[in-house]
């Protein structure tokens, strides 16, 4: 993972956050250089980095997928996210509630890689699955059709 070759200091440095976004956008931009310019109006995020923003926006202490599953955010709620966590230390993030342990060192690249994926879409809107991948896709279109710009 992106987060071993970097060998963040703790809590990160502003630099170490910016060249991991980079990293990620141009890992984005590489990958899908095929596809054309595409633009979508949401990303549905499953699991891991996902769960755990929805659980610290909505400050759970103890994790209710219930809650989690559908939950939205804003490029800018994810962007204050990014912003936060890369300001604290692995145990300041512990503290916090909505963090689950052993999510703490590798938030902050997961994040990261949240906002250069709807950065380079374009996307304004996350949508969690707390399900996993399958359903997630399946959230990702809403009556049979693909939800792009």
């Amino acid at each position: 993972m992106a987060c071993d070759l970097l060998n963040f200091s703790d809590p990160p440095e502003p630099w170490q956050v910016s060249n991991i976004r980079l990293y990620f956008s141009e890992r984005i931009r590489a990958g899908t250089a095929g596809w054309g310019k595409r633009g979508f109006k949401r990303m549905v995020g499953t699991a891991g980095t996902f769960t755990t923003l929805a659980a610290l926006d909505l400050r759970m202490t103890k994790y209710r997928p219930e809650r989690i599953d559908g939950y939205s955010m804003s490029l800018g709620r994810v962007k204050h996210w990014e912003d936060r966590l890369g300001r604290l230390g692995e145990k300041e993030r512990l503290r916090l509630p909505g963090m689950e342990k052993g999510r703490e060192k590798y938030i902050v690249p997961g994040v990261c890689q949240a906002v250069a994926a709807m950065e380079h879409f374009g996307t304004e809107k996350l949508v969690v699955s707390d399900a996993g991948l399958l359903e997630g896709i399946l959230m990702g279109i809403p009556a049979g059709k693909g939800d792009k710009r």
